[in-house]
């Protein structure tokens, strides 16, 4: 029907479909499938959390673990021992006579000063000093991983920035709120 839409009597719109449904409340209902996608992203965030609990505890566990009994590869040509079958299938591409050895203590150490991490095979320090001259001590497995603790000097969204790239940030004032740094 050609007719221009009257003014004042409301859109063709809403003749024709009326308002807009409202749930209780007076609130525009939402779509089924929207509880779906809630339902879904439950599942997949639970999902996620149980697997980084998971591997928390593995890393925890590891932690702990000092010293392992490992498969080692000796290659009587370098005198070289390693418990990476990678690095023994080396020599042997060269033609190298490569033993295995089963039963190799494996022991891993953090440096006292650094903090760098290594390990040694069949013996109980390693062979060679830290490049920091540090001395080595026990270590784990898996070295701990922390969270960077936060700066007592950053104020709340990124106020702590100057005002142009590179610029130091100003000193707020005892007792004066981050708003009024703004104002200022």
């Amino acid at each position: 029907s050609g007719q221009p839409a009257k003014s004042g009597g409301g859109s063709d719109f809403l003749r024709h479909f009326g308002p807009a449904d409202t749930g209780a409340g007076g609130q525009q209902r939402k779509s089924r499938g929207e509880e779906m996608l809630r339902e879904e992203d439950a599942q997949r965030l639970a999902q996620k959390m149980d697997l980084l609990e998971k591997k928390d505890l593995l890393t925890e566990k590891a932690q702990l673990v000092t010293q392992a009994t490992v498969t080692a590869y000796r290659c009587k040509t370098c005198n070289y021992m390693t418990d990476r079958a990678a690095a023994a299938a080396k020599c042997r591409e060269k033609q190298h006579v490569v033993i295995v050895l089963n039963g190799i203590k494996k022991r891993w150490f953090s440096c006292s000063q650094c903090g760098k991490n290594t390990h040694a095979l069949n013996s109980r320090f390693p062979e060679s000093k830290c490049s920091c001259g540090g001395v080595w001590r026990d270590g784990a497995q898996v070295r701990q991983k922390l969270a960077a603790e936060p700066a007592k000097e950053f104020l709340p969204r990124g106020e702590e920035v100057g005002r142009f790239r590179g610029s130091a940030p100003r000193a707020a004032p005892l007792g004066s709120s981050a708003g009024e740094l703004r104002r200022s």
